[in-house]
């Protein structure tokens, strides 16, 4: 019986061996317990953390690619989009949530994550570019910087997208000049924002969205930076009713995922995610000028009153910013300083 036993386990070792060198032998590379094959059907549930309320505009864009890609994956890929508030993330937490995986994607506004990680900052320091010209500009050269930066987060970007030049709006006299902001309790979010109104004698509330309307119905602030496109979502008009539309600077989102989960996935929904993603930010740049104005237009017919001052004030503010910029940089060390000098050239400051 002994004997039989040993020749029955030596037979089924030599099926098992030669199950093995069949599959490689046909280019496929058997599972172990230490990389599991990728199965066609398993389902991946994610969470996507957003910054704006879901009947946003650009809530809407990544609830429509949210059903898009379960549709390609066959209900492979199942993303819930989840808006504000309906997690207890603030826009500040986003990179490292993500990263954490407590959530598997994140749209993560730059300015909001800018005291996670510096670098990433740069296109969008305060006057520093101009135009949507010069800020896509910077954003592609800013893409290596940004690659390297993400990963010490255990994240990566699927893409990024434009937000409509930030500004000023208030309630009470309106700004008309620069120097009328002295004296203004105005909400920033990132904190390069709040050097340029020390500057001017402003004073500068950091918070995040969620929290302006709160703040501003008890008077904590009397002013914010923001886009025409934000105030209008929000509904912050209530607060406020007047712009001074200066382009006090250009900014942007992330669409981060959680590298971890990004590598699970099989090829295929990789390939569903990453096309989808694409072709949701491409219509978001081509939209989102368009957006702003009809934002104004609708913010204009409810009551607000939009003074837009000449290129020269940008200019202005620009000239006043330019020690800080260069000191910001050199403080953040080498890798930073080279970064900013690069990407200075490509906006001509």
């Amino acid at each position: 019986m002994k004997r039989g036993k040993k020749s029955f386990l030596l037979v089924v070792g030599l099926i098992g061996l030669m199950a093995m060198l069949i599959m490689t032998a046909c280019g496929q590379k058997a599972s172990t317990p230490s990389e599991p094959a990728k199965s066609p059907d398993k389902i991946y549930k994610w969470d996507f953390l957003i910054h704006v309320p879901a009947t946003q505009i650009y809530g809407t864009y990544f609830i429509d690619m949210a059903n898009a890609i379960k549709e390609k994956s066959n209900g492979r890929l199942d993303i819930v989009v989840r808006p504000p508030s309906e997690l207890p993330y603030k826009g500040e937490d986003y990179l490292r949530v993500c990263g954490e995986g407590s959530v598997q994607m994140a749209d993560a506004t730059i300015g909001y994550i800018a005291g996670t990680s510096r670098i990433i900052t740069i296109p969008t320091l305060p006057f520093f570019s101009s135009s949507v010209e010069q800020f896509t500009n910077a954003m592609e050269k800013m893409k290596p910087y940004a690659k390297s930066e993400l990963e010490k987060f255990g994240c990566a970007s699927l893409g990024w997208y434009l937000d409509p030049p930030q500004t000023f709006f208030g309630k009470g006299t309106p700004v008309k000049k620069i120097a009328d902001l002295k004296g203004r309790k105005v909400r920033t979010y990132a904190p390069e924002q709040q050097v340029f109104l020390k500057k001017v004698g402003a004073v500068a509330v950091s918070m995040s969205a969620s929290e302006v309307a709160a703040a501003a119905g008890r008077g904590v602030i009397d002013s914010l930076i923001a886009s025409g496109f934000g105030v209008d979502g929000f509904k912050w008009d209530e607060f406020f009713n007047w712009s001074y539309y200066l382009n006090y600077n250009m900014s942007g989102a992330y669409i981060l995922v959680n590298s971890a989960a990004l590598a699970e996935l099989p090829a295929d929904l990789r390939t569903i995610l990453e096309q989808t993603v694409a072709e949701t930010t491409k219509k978001m740049q081509a939209d989102i000028i368009a957006v702003e104005e009809k934002a104004l237009s609708d913010l204009q017919t409810r009551g607000m009153t939009v003074f837009r001052p000449g290129s020269e004030v940008a200019a202005e503010g620009a000239a006043m910013m330019k020690d800080y910029w260069e000191s910001w940089a050199k403080e953040g060390g080498p890798e930073i300083e080279k970064a900013f000098n690069e990407i200075r050239q490509i906006v001509g400051k």
